[in-house]
């Protein structure tokens, strides 16, 4: 029998390919390899598909990702299935997705920090506002301090959105869109960033590491796509753009796989 640390060794390797912006193919080959022969053995297939999931995801093979993610989640009741699923499908644009499936976890698990933590990061990231002050409460509930998000802000921007008819779904159809770009392109989402000015606009940022003259490209198609799609109600909201990824801003960490005790 292959213990589970095996599947945590295939995840380690994996870490520091989620860090780069072209992962090495021979490392992906090769952790591909050795994940399919920990399925064989049947030994942990739920994880084991997670990891497939994630290499496809490293290559953005989008069909790939989905069907070995939702194998996983059918056959396996480890968290980290549902925790990775959320950052990897953020990594690759799949703005949605990551939301629906954060949001789908918190209810499941709403007791758990570390799930309200990654709800709270794929909120933040997504600006679903509803679902921020859903969780913040509930950190309330569990523990004394305040969690470090800028309530006055979000709040404020909350009644803004209200004020200018803007829904939270018109919010995500938006950045959904703007992500869409980005995966077609196959650069991938390191971090979101976003800064509120004094009257109440903010400026959306997905943190990228290509080059400048990539990233101007990426903001013109970006910009031009946005305006030819939705009306200009938004813009008196939030600007959406491509900025250089800051190493001091975690955009989430793959978790591990079960332990030998949970199998």
């Amino acid at each position: 029998m292959i213990p589970a640390p095996k599947a945590n060794e295939l995840i380690e390797r994996l870490r520091p390919l989620i860090e780069d912006r072209r992962p090495d193919a021979f490392s992906i080959a090769r952790i591909r390899r050795d994940a399919e022969g920990l399925l064989r053995s049947g030994v942990m297939p739920g994880e084991t598909h997670m990891i497939l999931g994630t290499l496809d995801a490293l290559e953005f093979n989008g069909a790939g990702f989905f069907d070995h993610f939702r194998i996983a989640q059918q056959l396996s009741g480890s968290q980290s299935v549902s925790a990775n699923f959320s950052l990897v499908a953020l990594r690759c644009g799949f703005v949605r997705e990551s939301v629906e499936a954060a949001n789908a976890f918190f209810h499941a698990h709403p007791d758990d920090l570390s799930v309200l933590k990654l709800a709270r990061e794929i909120a933040v990231d997504s600006l679903q506002f509803g679902i921020l002050l859903q969780v913040e409460e509930r950190f309330a509930k569990l523990r004394s301090k305040p969690i470090g998000v800028a309530r006055e802000r979000f709040t404020s921007a909350i009644a803004r959105a209200k004020h200018l008819g803007i829904s939270e779904a018109a919010i995500l159809d938006r950045i959904e869109f703007a992500g869409a770009i980005l995966r077609e392109e196959h650069e991938p989402i390191f971090s979101v960033l976003f800064d509120f000015a004094l009257d109440g606009r903010f400026s959306y940022c997905f943190g990228v590491k290509c080059d400048v003259d990539t990233m101007c490209d990426l903001n013109f198609k970006m910009a031009e796509h946005l305006v030819d799609t939705f009306d200009d109600t938004l813009v008196d909201f939030f600007t959406i753009c491509c900025l250089t990824h800051r190493g001091d801003v975690s955009s989430g960490r793959l978790s591990d796989a079960r332990s030998e005790t949970q199998q």
